[in-house]
């Protein structure tokens, strides 16, 4: 496989990274228990106008409906990534958050077409004491012929290097990771303190995929980047391919840099549902537990600390 002769190139991590002392773990504020890395939520038809058809929901996506999904799986807190389809109206977020105090929290939707302007209602989004806690750069909003390492880019990771704790920054490359690996790498260069969260396995198709050993070398190169190992469904190949790839991912970054997430609602409409979702880590890790916690919500609790409460 392609991979196999590319990931030679990129050092392991020691294996004693892999597995903490329990006590270590808990001394982390591991106790909240399970939490989801990434979910949505959005209104119904009824409720919220949306500008055109293409911004409909595909599927039902209350908080409602999340709340009582996670309550039936035993997922104690969740983070609500905002929805491209309510754009930057946070509105409904903040609701979510503020009818469920400490089993939410947010990661907020950058505007860079918007300018200094948006550079500014970042900054109030992420005010001290708000529930907002990171922010998602999605490449394919800024404007043609701007990159995300621009001059408005580097502006909104400053001001996530100014919250306290640091404001996580998410990166969503759906269209593939070498597109903006380059843009990744000089933001975490000009930001050392920002944590960063790769999406949905970095959106990497299988062990074969070229963008994979991309992955490892960015994990290799800079410790403040975590991977989420979520939405498996979204890259899956074959019948368990990213066991395959979670095994690679825990060589290289360790078992305190991989984050679960199940891309709730969308995963609902997939065989197995969030109840496959929440369960998929633990078909894959098999009997360590410790590592299995650490996955499923003891490495949040580090990178977002009390953000959920303990129930």
């Amino acid at each position: 496989m392609r991979l196999a002769a590319s990931v030679t190139h990129v050092a392991r991590a020691p294996t004693r990274i892999r597995h903490r002392a329990t006590s270590s773990i808990m001394a982390n504020g591991v106790g909240v228990g399970v939490v989801d890395a990434h979910v949505h939520v959005w209104p119904s038809e009824n409720e919220h106008d949306y500008p055109s058809k293409d911004k409909v929901p595909p599927c039902p996506g209350a908080y409602a409906d999340l709340i009582e999904a996670m309550d039936a799986t035993g997922v104690r807190g969740a983070m609500i990534v905002q929805p491209i389809n309510l754009g930057f109206d946070h509105a409904y977020v903040q609701k979510a958050m503020e009818a469920h105090p400490g089993r939410f929290v947010g990661m907020c939707l950058a505007n860079p077409a918007a300018g200094e302007r948006g550079v500014s209602d970042l900054k109030a989004l992420l005010a001290p004491n708000g529930a907002f806690r990171g922010v998602r750069f999605n490449p394919g909003l800024w404007p043609e012929g701007e990159r995300m390492d621009g001059a408005v880019g580097r502006a909104m990771f400053r001001v996530c290097a100014e919250a306290e704790p640091p404001a996580v920054v998410g990166f969503m490359c759906f269209h593939g990771l070498h597109l903006h690996l380059d843009q990744i790498r000089a933001l975490c260069l000009a930001e050392p303190s920002v944590p960063v969260l790769i999406d949905h396995f970095g959106f990497c198709k299988g062990m074969d995929d070229p963008n994979f050993a991309e992955l490892l070398r960015l994990g290799h190169d800079f410790p403040q980047v975590h991977v989420k190992a979520s939405a498996h469904f979204r890259v899956t190949t074959c019948d368990n391919s990213t066991a395959a790839q979670l095994k690679a991912l825990l060589d290289v970054y360790g078992s305190s840099r991989i984050i679960w997430g199940s891309d709730y609602p969308f995963v609902t409409m997939e065989d197995g549902g969030y109840v496959g979702a929440v369960n998929i880590l633990k078909d894959q890790v098999g009997d360590d537990e410790e590592l299995l916690t650490e996955l499923r919500g003891g490495n949040f609790a580090k990178l977002f600390p009390g953000a959920i409460e303990q129930a």
